[in-house]
């Protein structure tokens, strides 16, 4: 699986914060305002995650994208603390190789408050 969040890949794991919404930088020491990315599941604390359209890496447009690579599924799992909001082409994308006929899932535990916004003409806020 590739995760990004905003424009940066994420899935080296640990705790990442940004200024802008769109790169995020790592930082462990960082507890609040920040993404965390630990045994495959992805935490949102008060955070804006932005999707920009970017041709060498995250190329959906997405807030967060999740793709799996050739004939594996993907399953993204996402924890809520707070008040976070997602935007971009689409807010969530989770997808599947298009050429592996795998699935594509997303499990959200809301322990907090998400706005997923999409500006896409076909994906809205989620789009699996």
């Amino acid at each position: 699986m590739q995760l990004y969040v905003g424009n940066t890949d994420i899935l080296p794991g640990g705790t990442w914060t940004s200024e802008d919404g769109i790169t995020w930088t790592r930082n462990d020491s960082a507890e609040d305002h920040c993404v965390r990315c630990e045994n495959n599941i992805l935490t949102l604390k008060n955070v804006t995650v932005l999707g920009e359209f970017n041709a060498s890496g995250n190329t959906s447009g997405a807030g967060i994208y999740a793709v799996g690579q050739l004939n594996r599924s993907v399953s993204l799992n996402i924890e809520l603390l707070g008040n976070n909001t997602v935007a971009g082409f689409s807010g969530i994308a989770v997808a599947a190789n298009h050429s592996s006929g795998k699935n594509a899932s997303l499990t959200i535990q809301d322990l907090g408050n998400l706005t997923a916004e999409g500006a896409g003409v076909v994906d809205g806020g989620i789009a699996i």
